[in-house]
């Protein structure tokens, strides 16, 4: 190479080299070392699957905390209506993963904006709830999702078991839900990888049959299998119930009142 070159060429390396190097940065390396195992699909499903029990939760007391302080509001609406705040929330997590792609999660985030000590309290109380959540997941399993399911089916037995508090029921089912769950997680990650997508699949199929049902079948086919499962009168018998609790069925919806459901969406 051409001395001139070959000392130009090199100056201008050792100036840039040097100009990265004092440039301000938010990270100490340009490289976390780690080996990314997981595709984003795959990401998605675990978010999916870990944001699934308290959002079904939360659309729960929702409904019915909303619909209680505010007459006829319209609940689909109000989740709608309160969709720009959630996605901005969301894009401002977004920016954060892509401004920052480090493993940590809140930590980074809350360190390099607030402050070191403020991002090690965020993470300390998000490990305690997620210890915490193991326990509960169980519990909610044996209590909540498997009693429905069974009484579907016909084991009115095996669902009262599951949701018995007082006893043993549902601290054995939510031992065994436990242990179920760690031989899986014992298995590797490609396996759970595998179990988690057709789980996932299966769920997704699902929702989507139940929602073209609600689309198809009319509001008397529910009436009718509500009565039958519940007994005589009982679908009248829980509105006039909520009647006398204090709770107004207007003949259509409030939108003063959908809009102020919002925050119970939100």
């Amino acid at each position: 190479m051409c001395p001139v070159l070959r000392t130009t060429f090199g100056g201008n390396m050792a100036r840039y080299a040097e100009g990265a190097s004092s440039a301000p940065t938010v990270f100490v390396r340009q490289a976390t070392g780690l080996v990314r195992e997981l595709s984003w699909f795959d990401t998605f499903i675990m978010v999916f699957a870990i944001l699934n029990v308290p959002l079904g939760l939360s659309e729960v007391a929702a409904f019915a905390t909303g619909a209680s302080a505010y007459p006829s509001a319209n609940m689909p609406l109000a989740f709608i209506l309160s969709a720009p705040a959630m996605l901005t929330l969301g894009m401002v997590y977004a920016l954060f993963t892509a401004a920052m792609p480090r493993s940590g999660g809140d930590y980074v985030w809350a360190s390099r904006i607030l402050h070191p000590s403020i991002g090690f309290g965020v993470n300390f109380f998000v490990s305690f709830i997620l210890l915490s959540s193991a326990g509960l997941n169980s519990l909610l399993m044996a209590t909540w999702f498997l009693p429905p399911v069974f009484h579907i089916i016909g084991l009115d037995n095996v669902a009262a078991f599951c949701a018995d508090t007082t006893g043993f029921g549902a601290v054995t089912v939510g031992t065994i839900v436990t242990l179920l769950l760690l031989g899986v997680f014992l298995l590797g990650l490609r396996r759970v990888r595998q179990i988690m997508f057709g789980l996932f699949a299966f769920i997704m199929a699902g929702t989507i049959f139940w929602l073209i049902l609600l689309f198809v079948l009319p509001h008397s086919d529910f009436v009718a299998s509500f009565n039958a499962g519940q007994g005589s009168g009982a679908y009248q018998s829980v509105l006039n119930n909520a009647a006398k609790a204090g709770f107004a069925i207007l003949p259509s919806a409030v939108f003063l009142n959908t809009f102020s459901a919002v925050i119970y969406a939100f």
